[in-house]
C-alpha cells in the first residue's frame, strides 16, 4: 500500500492503476503506524536518488500525470467514478494518516 501512496504523491508519471488500486486499498483495515514506517523508509529510499531531497507530501498535485486511459481502468475494476471525485476522496483519506 505505502507504494501505491509514493506512486501516485510523486513527481513520477505513473499508470492510473495505482490510483485506481489505492482507491480500493483505502477502504482495509490498516494500521497507520506501520504505512507511515514504510512511506518514510520508501521516500528515504528515493531521495538517495533524486537530485535534491524531497520531504513526504501526502497529496495528489494538481499537475500530476498518469498513464493510460482512465475510464477503462476504472470500469475494470467495477468503480464508476470520476477521476477528480476519485482524487478527492483518496487526498481527503491521506490527509487522515
Amino acid at each position: 500500500m505505502a507504494e501505491k501512496v509514493i506512486a501516485i504523491t510523486n513527481e513520477l508519471v505513473r499508470p492510473y492503476k495505482h490510483l485506481i488500486d489505492l482507491y480500493g486499498l483505502m477502504k482495509a483495515d490498516i494500521n497507520y503506524s506501520l504505512l507511515k514506517k514504510y512511506l518514510k523508509l520508501i521516500n528515504d529510499n528515493d531521495n538517495k536518488y533524486r537530485k535534491e531531497k524531497r520531504d513526504l507530501i501526502l497529496e495528489i498535485r494538481e499537475d500530476k500525470k498518469f498513464l493510460g486511459n482512465y475510464l477503462l481502468t476504472c470500469l475494470q475494476a467495477g468503480y464508476q467514478i470520476t477521476l477528480e471525485e476519485m482524487k478527492k476522496e483518496i487526498n481527503d483519506w491521506l490527509k487522515s494518516i
